[in-house]
């Protein structure tokens, strides 16, 4: 297949500190041209994927410090413009919110497929009333029953951590070292807890934890060769990610209810 991929030109592909939106775009890109599909990427000059680039822009937007919010609002409409001129040329297009392909749907006989990375309830109803060709997918079930409409499909951006308690999974987990002074173990406990797990709860189950003192140990990344790690909860993307990937390994996403208590406890926690 011909497949055009389109972000925001906001931030680069893969994003250079924080976007896990730009992030998984990456690895799409990535993945399905391993596959054979033929692939485009219409994001910023500096993104540095291996399928073909279409940038109206050499950086990213918040990385230029010539960029203005109204250049922005121009560099987003005509990266979008850039695409759909020539949208016959794809058998699909898939886009990741906040891009404003909706409104450049109808211009093309080619299907839009947007994936809700986050998305307002009133926004989804407005494109699902004036853009009919524009179809949506989210990243959770919680998701499009926090938008009112779980006719959506959903494709997990990672796994369900609420499917793992349910069904009681016994996990080969790798995370930090615990201890009070280590801010990343606690990070990662509170969000378990939101989801009714806990380390405890995961050893009852007959599953494994292994401890690391940093992320890129080589305990690690052996058990992820090895087969003997299924799940890593930890920060340092940068020194494990990739492999995990290589390995089969997919990304979590959090669900609504979790970010938005995250806020709370955040300001608790000062």
């Amino acid at each position: 297949m011909k497949i055009a991929q389109i972000t925001s030109v906001y931030i680069s592909v893969p994003p250079k500190t924080h976007g896990g939106t730009e992030r998984i775009v990456y690895y799409l890109c990535r993945d399905l041209r391993r596959r054979g599909h033929h692939v485009e990427l219409f994001a910023s000059g500096d993104s540095k994927v291996d399928c073909t680039l279409n940038a109206v822009v050499p950086i990213a937007s918040q990385d230029d410090p010539r960029s203005t919010f109204y250049l922005e609002k121009e560099y987003e409409t005509r990266n979008t413009w850039n695409l759909y001129r020539q949208g016959e040329r794809f058998d699909v297009i898939h886009a990741h919110w906040t891009t404003i392909v909706p409104y450049f749907s109808d211009l093309t006989t080619t299907p839009t497929l947007i994936t809700y990375a986050y998305i307002e309830k009133e926004i989804h109803e407005y494109y699902k009333k004036h853009f009919p060709k524009c179809l949506p997918v989210c990243v959770s079930r919680a998701q499009a029953r926090t938008l009112g409409d779980e006719s959506i499909p959903v494709v997990y951006n990672g796994v369900d951590l609420d499917e793992i308690v349910k069904k009681k999974i016994p996990l080969r987990l790798s995370t930090r070292s615990s201890g009070v002074d280590n801010t990343t173990s606690y990070t990662v406990a509170r969000i378990l807890s939101l989801h009714g797990m806990s380390i405890a709860k995961i050893k009852s189950w007959r599953g494994t934890v292994s401890e690391c003192p940093r992320p890129s140990s080589p305990e690690r990344i052996e058990g992820i060769k090895k087969g003997k790690v299924n799940a890593i909860f930890d920060e340092g993307l940068n020194t494990w990610l990739d492999q995990a990937l290589d390995y089969g390994f997919e990304v979590l996403s959090l669900e609504p209810r979790v970010s938005s208590s995250w806020g709370r406890w955040a300001i608790k926690g000062r």
